[in-house]
């Protein structure tokens, strides 16, 4: 049982070792899926991320980003800090780093 803050990043778009697709939407979708399935294995779910850090790969897909976060995450939404990056593993479009904790 987690009793303290769970850490995890390199959250990417990957599924059965290959990246989903290469747009950012589906991409997206598998990354927080990824983290949905750890989060349950701790017996959490997205209420208990308190913080995300994310990496993009091209700012041009920012306003787009920030559109699907919002349906993401519940409000109160975690605090959260987005970088742009020259590249990503596996060429992807975004990267999740997620804090979460237990109620």
């Amino acid at each position: 049982m987690i009793t303290g803050p769970l850490f995890f990043a390199g959250q990417i778009g990957v599924k059965n070792d290959k990246l989903v697709s290469d747009e950012l939407s589906e991409q997206l979708a598998q990354a927080v899926q990824n983290i949905k399935d750890i989060l349950l294995e701790n017996n959490l779910d997205l209420k208990n991320v308190v913080d995300v850090t994310v990496f993009l790969s091209d700012p041009r897909d920012y306003d787009v980003f920030n559109e699907l976060y919002s349906k993401i995450f519940p409000k109160p939404y975690p605090t959260r800090a987005t970088a742009f990056v020259k590249s990503l593993p596996r060429n992807a479009k975004v990267e999740l780093k997620v804090i979460a904790h237990p109620d």
